[in-house]
């Protein structure tokens, strides 16, 4: 008995009970034809493929020549298909009578070995191409049947678009929108982190969850057979959310082992569910998370990349279903250098589909230094990125991912489009907003002594790229001091704001205070708080 299944039966409504670790089956046999969808998976709680089966019943009747009793026999024909990694392996058989459990044999040699209930399956793929062993199970498919009404009112209960994240660790690593439709035919399309695409088609399946959820078996082989994605969604026909069994050890598991290129095991979970083409979104933000320490756009250069223009706290305007970033605002050159203001220096872009929940678009990365013979170089990274709108928690976020390659190193970075928690500095100083909480970035400016009446404050000044100037004042008695700050760093901030004719001051950028704010300050990717 393979442990990962020992999960799921914790849950399952089968007509199937474990006894002393081994399955036992019921009196619920399977009595008519039936045509069953299912999954195979291995020992760690991976789907490793797809299953169809058919059990079909033909009825003889037998009349005894001496006697003239008559009798009747139920001959049975049973077909089977697996879809795996590497292979596709059919299996064809027969019985007579009463069936509570069918070995079959493939030509090339696999064995499946299987306990037929009258709505679901489960049992071994073995041999051959399997190369060991697989855990295979599954359920009839009730909403294939129209006549079955109550099936029906379940299925059009469900019917509709579902959007769902994959995140490992709470990082962004791809999505998938599902279609449920007529008959339980689930279709989905997505794109992982790498840019890899994801389409295929499922069947929704009742009746393998103890609190009512449906399952639909995800796989796919990705980079021509040396991958695959899989996992066991759950739908939720209350909640109309999806989830993955994580608990128990089972999520989304996307796996390379291409030894020419790279090789990786990702396990992903799910969030998300029922997609209507909401796009209420109040104070809406777009963040891309640069991560530290990336390459020179190529060999042999010096310099920086240009913090100052990444695209951060961006605020989106709404309109309807048009979403917006402010107008870009090119790069300066004053002789050899170049500055970047404005609202929105790195020229991102975003298009927004609110039918669909897609949102996709570009951005900038730009790079100062000097070459190898001490010219100045300016260098353009563009970005290109896509995301999903979900629901979490009950509130709206985009999850999205930009792919660039810097010097021949493949680079990701998480886009995010959420409520802001805060308003931004140039907010609350345009409408006089007192004792309000901000967040935002600027470049240090000047730097200022320390206030040393009562609790000590580091001070300088920022530049925001809105032109607007503030104070910032970081305790440093309840808060680490930001080191070697230095005219032209870029200071990301969160924390209270008060007005001032000059731009305004922020304090509060430590820990919790009395009413629960906890502010921080941020430099090269190190918060302090």
């Amino acid at each position: 008995m393979f442990r990962a299944f020992l999960t799921l039966a914790a849950f399952w409504l089968s007509s199937f009970s474990v006894v002393a670790g081994t399955w036992t089956f019921s009196t619920n046999r399977v009595l008519v034809t039936t045509a069953y969808e299912g999954f195979a998976y291995d020992d760690g709680g991976a789907v490793r493929g797809t299953m169809t089966a058919s059990a079909k019943a033909a009825v003889k009747k037998v009349v005894d020549r001496t006697t003239k009793v008559v009798s009747y026999t139920t001959n049975w024909t049973f077909t089977a298909k697996a879809l795996l990694q590497n292979s596709t392996v059919s299996f064809s058989g027969k019985a007579v009578g009463g069936v509570e459990r069918v070995a079959l044999m493939a030509k090339t040699g696999e064995t499946l070995d299987v306990a037929l209930g009258a709505d679901s399956f489960q049992g071994t793929l073995s041999g051959g191409a399997v190369g060991g062993a697989l855990g295979v199970a599954g359920a009839r498919n009730v909403f294939a049947d129209r006549k079955d009404v109550a099936a029906q009112v379940r299925l059009n209960a469900v019917k509709g678009a579902y959007n769902v994240a994959l995140v490992e660790g709470g990082a962004f690593r791809g999505y998938l929108s599902l279609a449920v439709g007529s008959l339980g035919a689930v279709n989905y399309a997505g794109r992982l982190a790498d840019g890899t695409s994801i389409t295929g088609s499922a069947k929704l399946l009742q009746g393998l969850s103890a609190d009512g959820r449906y399952a639909v078996a995800l796989y796919r082989t990705l980079y021509t057979k040396k991958g695959f994605v899989g996992g066991l969604l759950w739908l939720s026909p209350d909640e109309k959310t999806i989830r993955v069994d994580t608990p128990c050890g089972w999520r989304v598991d996307w796996v390379k082992a291409d030894p020419k290129t790279e090789t990786f095991e990702r396990g992903l979970e799910v969030v998300g569910g029922v997609w209507d083409g909401q796009s209420g979104m109040n104070n809406p933000r777009f963040d891309v998370s640069v991560p530290e320490g990336l390459p020179p756009p190529a060999t042999g250069l010096s310099g920086a990349w240009a913090e100052e223009a990444f695209p951060w706290f961006l605020p989106v305007t709404v309109s309807g279903t048009k979403w917006t970033l402010p107008k870009a605002t090119a790069p300066k050159k004053t002789g050899l250098a170049y500055t970047y203001v404005g609202a929105n220096p790195s020229g991102a872009a975003l298009a927004y589909t609110a039918k669909a929940g897609l949102f996709k678009g570009t951005f900038k990365l730009f790079y100062d230094g000097t070459d190898t013979r001490g010219n100045a170089q300016h260098k353009t990274i563009s970005v290109s990125y896509t995301g999903l709108m979900v629901q979490e928690e009950g509130a709206l976020v985009g999850l999205g991912m930009g792919t660039a390659t810097i010097n021949a190193t493949k680079v990701a970075l998480p886009v995010t489009l959420a409520e802001a928690l805060y308003l931004s500095a140039e907010t609350a100083y345009q409408e006089h907003l007192d004792q309000v909480w901000v967040m935002g970035q600027g470049s240090v400016t000047r730097l200022l002594a320390d206030d040393t009446d009562g609790d000590r404050h580091q001070r300088f000044i920022l530049a925001l790229p809105s032109g607007q100037t503030v104070l910032v004042a970081h305790n440093i008695d309840s808060a680490p001091r930001v080191p070697d700050i230095a005219v032209g760093n870029i200071i990301r901030f969160c924390g209270e704001y008060i007005w001032s004719d000059l731009g305004g001051t922020v304090h509060w950028t430590h820990h919790r205070n009395a009413t629960g704010d906890a502010g921080w300050l941020e430099k090269q990717g190190q918060r302090y708080e």
